[in-house]
């Protein structure tokens, strides 16, 4: 049994061995230490002056009206002052955007209710400027999205833009109502109008005294001519007669002479009018008559074509009056609601003391943030000894090795 228990040595390490295996390669290990040393050492020297300022902001708790889901976390506060979008928000110049690209700001919590913004710029008052506004569009956002309070100051600037809206509405209102044609054209409509019914009217009634003629003729149809009036006969033509002269003429209507004849109701007059003369005067007072029933068709022909069109005018005139008066109420409303913003946005302001607030604005540092070239250089030749040892170690290895795992 005692021949049978052998030691074995092949797993140990043989700490002589790696030394020397390091001692030889002691000028690539050095090699490999002093130039990524030398490179860190070099970044840190040349490295352009970079300038870091600083905004506090401090977050009160929400009023006792808000719910707990609207509580704000520092974490989720953070994120909101991080966002491209904000930030982008915060300047509008190219030049100082790119002093507020993601790595080079930075946003910390610094307990449980305040946040550190800092900004990292090569220009130590730009540095202050854009920490100083993005802390103040980061307040914004904080108070509108977890206090309901909006921006006091916008909600100004769109006052005054919606009072300049508004009264350019209504400058514009009254000069289209100083030469709106709508009293004119409902005059005219109004008359025409009035005057088709007139002459609709003056129609008809000329349609039933020609009916009433061509009754009374057809009374002394086989009559001799010769035969005298009786004194109803006569009177009745002298009604027809009147009727035709007290017909009213419309506004468009011109005067014609009527028919020269005249009667005189009574005994003595009648007793040599004949039927034949009665029958004569008819027929006069009938070709006046139809003459007016024509003159009347070309009126009301005139008017119906006349009177749509000046609907139409009418219609259009009245829609151009109601877009510039739906303007100015939409501004009107829309001022009116920006001032209820507004007063409200004011009283929960000062209502609410503890929301969030600029607690210690940047200043503009005096010295540029450390270089750190001793630690950098240590750090990188530490690196890259340990880099360089394990590569010359697993080299040596492989050497070794390579026979034993069937590599040639």
């Amino acid at each position: 049994m005692a021949e049978n228990i052998r030691p074995t040595y092949e797993d140990e390490i043989d700490l002589r061995a790696i030394l020397q295996t390091l001692w030889k390669a002691r000028l690539v290990i050095l090699i490999c230490t002093l130039v990524p040393a030398l490179a860190a050492f070099a970044v840190s020297s040349f490295r352009p002056a970079v300038y870091q300022a600083s905004a506090i902001v401090f977050i009160g708790n929400p009023p006792a009206n808000v719910s707990a889901s609207r509580v704000p976390d520092i974490g989720s506060v953070i994120q909101l002052a991080t966002a491209p979008g904000l930030l982008e928000s915060v300047t509008q110049e190219p030049s100082l955007l790119e002093a507020l690209e993601v790595e080079r700001v930075g946003a910390t919590d610094v307990g449980r209710d305040l946040l550190r913004l800092e900004v990292t710029d090569a220009n130590p008052e730009r540095a202050a400027l854009l920490a100083n506004a993005w802390a103040e569009k980061v307040v914004t956002e904080i108070n509108a999205n977890y206090y309901g309070l909006s921006d006091v100051d916008s909600l100004e600037a769109q006052a005054a833009e919606s009072r300049e809206a508004y009264e350019q509405a209504q400058a514009a209102l009254e000069e289209a109502l100083s030469k709106s044609q709508v009293d004119v054209l409902t005059a005219q409509l109004q008359s025409q109008q009035s005057d088709l019914t007139c002459i609709l009217n003056a129609k008809g009634n000329t349609a039933r005294l020609l009916e009433d003629l061509q009754a009374l003729e057809r009374k002394w149809e086989g009559v001799p001519g010769e035969t005298s009036l009786s004194f109803g006969e006569a009177l009745a033509l002298t009604v027809l007669h009147q009727r035709s002269l007290a017909s009213p003429l419309c506004q468009s209507e011109t005067v014609t002479p009527a028919s020269e004849f005249t009667l005189q109701i009574d005994g003595a007059s009648f007793a040599n009018f004949t039927i034949s003369e009665a029958l004569t005067a008819i027929a006069d007072m009938r070709s006046d008559l139809q003459l007016r029933l024509t003159r009347l068709q070309t009126e009301q022909q005139q008017l119906e074509a006349e009177i749509p069109k000046l609907q139409a005018r009418l219609e259009k005139e009245r829609a151009s009056l109601a877009q510039f008066a739906f303007e100015r109420d939409q501004a009107y409303e829309f001022l009116a609601d920006i001032l209820k913003q507004q007063h409200t946005g004011t009283a929960l302001e000062q209502n609410t003391p503890l929301r969030a607030v600029v607690s210690a604005p940047a200043v503009t540092p005096k010295s540029e943030v450390p270089r750190n070239m001793m630690r950098n250089t240590l750090l990188a030749g530490m690196l890259g000894l340990v880099l360089c040892i394990s590569i010359v170690l697993v080299v040596d290895w492989w050497g070794r090795n390579k026979s034993a795992i069937g590599v040639h």
